[in-house]
């Protein structure tokens, strides 16, 4: 990855974040729980793993209520040391520290709450390509992470839900010439995987519903300065049930499941008609789980 990339990126994430525009549904979803376990917990320690330059753990940090905010420790760990730079020049109240989601986090203390918002698909090793392969990667990810989660501790997750029929043929008549044209190009660029594309008159694809999901997720990334860094990682990674299972083996259980869709009129502004009907992929997933006994 270049460096020039990275830096894209990361300001492009910050800047989302420090103005507003993002609304992450992990923000308001930690918010909540601090607040919850401020009513239990004299202090509150709550840990962003992948939190770039910081900027989310403060949006985080600015909404929980003046009363509980000296009560709540925030420690964000990233393994990018620009952005890390960065933050610890504009969230000084930050505890921001380098750190692996792949290597562990043993040289910190227990934590109430541990944040891997659009992370995990980042720490999965681009070679994996089978499901057995993702599964043991994200397994050793949310195991370092759960092994510092305190007992009845919550793991929020924003991530890319796989839909379960993601084989599945369809044919997609996209709403206009240029968005169609715009599938053809995504299909040459994308890397994470070879994407099935057969054109067809007025407009139309046969694809599998995989390959409509990156489409829906990624392409809004085309022609940006880290284009590169989104065209090779897979954000559909894991299937519902394939969550469940994992976060299980990893001593977790599954309070909130809840997929994340996209907005109707944004669907509809690019694709005309799908066939045969089926569900469309979700925009991604929120799961809260919490730390068994």
């Amino acid at each position: 990855m270049k460096n020039s990339e990275r830096e894209a990126y990361t300001r492009y994430l910050t800047e989302r974040l420090d103005s507003g525009q993002s609304q992450n549904i992990v923000i308001s979803t930690t918010t909540n729980l601090i607040v919850q376990k401020a009513c239990n917990l004299g202090h509150v320690r709550v840990l962003d793993v992948g939190c770039f330059s910081g900027a989310m753990l403060n949006r985080i940090r600015n909404d929980v209520p003046d009363t509980i905010r000296e009560r709540v420790e925030f420690v964000g760990v990233d393994v990018d040391g620009e952005a890390l730079k960065l933050g610890r020049k504009k969230y000084q109240d930050l505890l921001l520290l380098s750190g692996e989601a792949n290597s562990g986090f043993e040289n910190l203390d227990s934590f109430d709450i541990i944040i891997m918002s659009n992370i995990i698909h980042e720490a999965i090793p681009e070679k994996n390509e089978t499901d057995q392969e993702t599964e043991e990667a994200v397994l050793l990810i949310v195991n370092n992470a759960t092994r510092v989660l305190n007992s009845e501790g919550n793991l929020v997750i924003l991530d890319g839900l796989r839909p379960e029929d993601d084989q599945e043929l369809v044919t997609v008549g996209f709403s206009g010439n240029e968005l169609a044209d715009l599938f053809e190009f995504f299909a040459n660029k994308y890397q994470a995987f070879p994407i099935q594309a057969a054109r067809l008159p007025e407009n139309r694809f046969q694809t599998r519903i995989k390959d409509l999901a990156a489409f829906l997720t990624k392409a809004r990334y085309l022609g940006e300065d880290y284009w590169d860094i989104e065209s090779r990682q897979n954000y559909q990674f894991f299937t519902a049930r394939q969550y469940v299972r994992t976060l299980d083996a990893c001593g977790m259980e599954v309070e909130r499941f809840e997929p994340q869709i996209f907005d109707q009129k944004y669907l509809k502004n690019i694709i005309a008609k799908i066939e045969p009907k089926v569900a469309m992929p979700v925009k991604n997933v929120l799961v809260v789980a919490k730390k068994k006994d």
